[in-house]
């Protein structure tokens, strides 16, 4: 045996030293030494000249970057121009720098900000502060005088390299070769433009056995670009909790050098005073900036959309006013050089949804630019809310009304892009900042508009009632309030105040938002009732009656609105307009659900708010409640039982109350919501809304109070199955004890109690079909306890 194993290992080793060869890896390939400019730049060879020339001979590209250049700030970009996924931008769009590294290279960094320090830290900042390279290129050739450097970019403009490259859509950044290359150079103001087709064929695997795969093929148009910025200053300014602004962070070690503290700077556009304007600044006068931002649209925006933007560009000036600047945006004649160029905002048309894209200054906050693809799928949408919303006011909004409803919905939802682009966060606690007798008031609205941010989801207003005699113009979001004072604390400047003063001036000017509704900032995702894109008013759940109405009204004119619209599948139409009707009402309904558990983290800041949580009160919850009890557990409103649609579609309207209920169910029985009203109890005891209560109002609304005398009818056997359904995924987790604190607890007391009761109910009711209907609940309960067995409700 031992014998074998040698002549084993003697005929093993030839392959081992064989593989061993193979496994060393090879010396790297020394780049090749550049060349100077005269033998680099030969008989037949282009040069396009700009402030980065370029050079094309024989299939290849290639850039110069001047050696003043080197170390400054420059902006790549890439975005499609033309064929699917248009106005979609390459996640390489970014701000670098260009610096000369070992070994005849340029090094390729990318802006960023981790540490900060002018003080005693300054110099340990430094010393850690090592950008990373991000990738180099070998230099070709020196330039004239060995004053620039020049590089190979074949690869990054015919298909997909370095500098520029599509990372984000596979569809796109694999071209064929064969198929795909440069199209054309452009010189624009401090930089270059490439147009490079790219073509890509892959092959998708079929989905479900038995289907056949095919080829995907895709051609676009990509515009890269490479532009200098200019000189500039920019101030940071740090973030207020108050006041919506997107923000980055960085470690300031200047305020403790043994900790870095964690500062937040908003992104704005830099908007600097002419000094021959400050004196005039400083009196209140308006000025223009040094550098307005310039405003372009392509061929894609139509004459009506371009209309719409225009008055969307006029309202955020009006805001800009009461920072001191006048005419902010300007809008140019002619297209743009480029989609992305420095202080630049371009319009276009998008075929689906919306894109909204800005390049940020890593180290300061400043937006260097922005493109805006406004999607036809996003107008369709507010489109169809006002159609609902105000088809009971004004019912010509179908029909002769049409182009100013288009109008303005055009027009909202690219301000809502714009104060998006501007630096702001959607401001959802704007459409809550007035009541309803206010919204029902044609000299308010006109004057403030339906919210205090255009911001907000809420673009219409569903509140008003037919003889409010309000212009149709008006009853659409604008840019208000909350809008005209972010801008102002975003955009005004202090010329002669040192940093302290700024900061004590920009403290009280966040401070006045106070107990002030119409300056409240709730983002969206904030825990809490004021953040829902489709409520309105302070008092919202009466807006959500007055929407109710309106559809009351509207639901029987479906039918004639329908066969006006002078379509052929009016039918069609009538039953796409009847079911957003039923999704308006569901939605109008759930509102009510905001209130139910709702805890509101608040930012703590001295001398202006001191409680970091706001819990909605004991009156607000127990109204909410009381709005369910009356629109979903009262049973279907009789309005809704329309044989016309059961007729075209089948709905009955049934269908929907389940929808309803299923999403009332899922929130009620949320351990989220049900954790935050033991949190309540605890933190305020009866002067809150508690578990308890909540659960006193389901067994009286939804079970009856148990009572072994009232009949159960066909609706609320649905609202108790599909209660039970929601609760017993509620359950599962209790089993388990998934839910912090005694939430468990509380839920197995709850399920013993449920089952008791139901249990009780089964046996002793007077009615023989309700006995039935409880004993196949217990059924139901009783299986769900099992381990291992799975729920399932009994038919009957």
């Amino acid at each position: 045996m031992n014998r074998f194993y040698y002549i084993l290992l003697l005929l093993c080793l030839p392959w081992m030293a064989f593989a061993q060869e193979k496994a060393t890896p090879a010396p790297a390939a020394k780049s090749k030494a550049p060349v100077t400019y005269e033998a680099f730049f030969k008989n037949g060879m282009r040069k396009i000249e700009g402030t980065f020339p370029v050079y094309q001979s024989d299939k290849k590209c290639y850039l110069e970057i001047p050696a003043e250049l080197l170390g400054k700030d420059l902006m790549s970009s890439g975005i499609i121009s033309k064929g699917p996924w248009n106005g979609t931008a390459s996640a390489k769009t970014d701000l670098l720098v260009f610096t000369l590294g070992r070994n005849d290279r340029l090094e390729v960094r990318k802006q960023l900000c981790r540490e900060r320090a002018e003080g005693a830290m300054a110099g340990a900042v430094e010393a850690s502060a090592l950008e990373p390279v991000d990738y180099f290129y070998p230099i070709a050739a020196y330039g004239k005088d060995k004053k620039s450097y020049i590089i190979d970019i074949t690869a990054d403009v015919n298909a997909t390299g370095k500098l520029f490259a599509f990372p984000n859509l596979q569809w796109v950044n694999r071209p064929t070769a064969e198929r795909s290359g440069l199209d054309s150079v452009y010189v624009i103001d401090n930089g270059m433009k490439f147009m490079s087709l790219h073509t890509q064929t892959d092959y998708m695997p079929p989905m479900m056995p038995g289907q056949m795969g095919y080829d995907k093929h895709n051609s676009v148009i990509i515009e890269w670009t490479l532009q200098a910025l200019p000189e500039r200053q920019v101030c940071d300014r740090e973030a207020d909790a108050r006041v919506g602004y997107l923000s980055l962070s960085f470690n300031d070690f200047d305020r403790n050098p043994y900790k870095a503290e964690a500062v937040y700077v908003v992104r704005r556009w830099n908007l600097e005073i002419r000094p021959e304007d400050t004196e005039r600044y400083k009196r209140g006068e308006l000025v223009e900036p040094k550098m307005p931002i310039a405003v372009y649209f392509d061929r894609s925006v139509d004459p009506a959309l371009r209309v719409a933007v225009v008055r969307a560009i006029e309202e955020w000036n009006g805001c800009f006013e009461q920072a001191g600047f006048k005419n902010v945006l300007q809008v140019r004649e002619g297209e743009p050089e480029a989609y992305f160029a420095y202080h630049q905002i371009s319009f276009s048309r998008a075929l689906f949804t919306r894109k909204v894209n800005t390049v940020t200054n890593p180290r300061t906050g400043e937006i260097l630019c922005a493109n805006i693809s406004i999607g036809n799928s996003d107008i369709r949408d507010y489109l169809l809310r006002a159609f609902v919303g105000l088809g009971a006011y004004e019912p010509a909004v179908f029909t002769d009304s049409l182009p100013v409803v288009q109008g303005e919905v055009a027009r909202y939802v690219t301000s809502k892009y714009l104060g998006e682009i501007l630096g702001l966060v959607p401001n959802m606690a704007g459409s809550m900042a007035y009541t309803t007798a206010q919204l029902r008031d044609a000299v308010w609205v006109k004057e403030h508009g339906i919210s205090a941010s255009v911001t907000d989801g809420c673009g219409v207003n569903y509140a008003v009632q037919p003889g409010d005699n309000i212009p149709l113009r008006d009853l659409f979001s604008k840019a208000s309030d909350y809008d005209r004072w972010a801008i102002e604390w975003g955009y005004r400047q202090y010329p002669g105040l040192d940093v302290q003063a700024e900061k004590k001036a920009l403290k009280a000017l966040a401070g006045k938002a106070k107990d002030n509704t119409a300056l409240c900032f709730m983002p969206e995702g904030r825990k809490g009732y004021k953040t829902n894109k489709f409520d309105l008013a302070q008092d919202k759940l009466v807006a959500a009656e007055m929407g109710i109405k309106n559809l009351k009204l509207l639901l029987p004119a479906m039918e004639s609105i329908a066969e006006r619209l002078d379509r052929d599948d009016s039918w069609q139409t009538y039953g796409d307009l009847t079911m957003m009707i039923y999704a308006a009402y569901m939605n109008h309904v759930a509102l009510a659900l905001d209130y139910i558990g709702s805890v509101t983290p608040e930012a703590i800041i001295a001398g202006y708010n001191e409680q970091p949580l706001n819990f909605a009160s004991k009156a607000q919850q127990e109204e909410a409640m009381r709005f369910i009890g009356k629109y979903v557990f009262a049973g279907a409103p009789a309005w809704m039982n329309n044989p016309l649609m059961e007729q075209v579609s089948g709905f009955t309207g049934r269908e929907l109350m389940t929808n309803v209920l299923e999403r009332v169910f899922g929130k009620l029985n949320n351990p989220e919501v049900l954790a935050y009203l033991l949190l309540t109890e605890r933190k305020l005891g009866n002067k809150g809304y508690t578990y308890g209560d909540m659960m006193n109002m389901i067994d009286r609304d939804v079970f009856l109070n148990f009572s072994a005398g009232r009949k159960v009818t066909s609706y609320a056997a649905l609202m108790q199955t599909e209660y039970l359904k929601s609760f017993m995924k509620l359950y599962t987790g209790a089993k388990v004890e998934k839910y912090p604190g005694d939430l468990s607890y509380y839920l197995i007391e709850r399920m013993s109690q449920l089952l008791k009761s139901i249990e009780r109910l089964g046996r002793t009711h007077g009615d023989a079909a309700t006995r039935q209907h409880y004993r196949g609940l217990g059924i139901y309960l009783k299986r769900a306890l099992l381990p291992k067995e799975q729920p399932g409700i009994p038919m009957k």
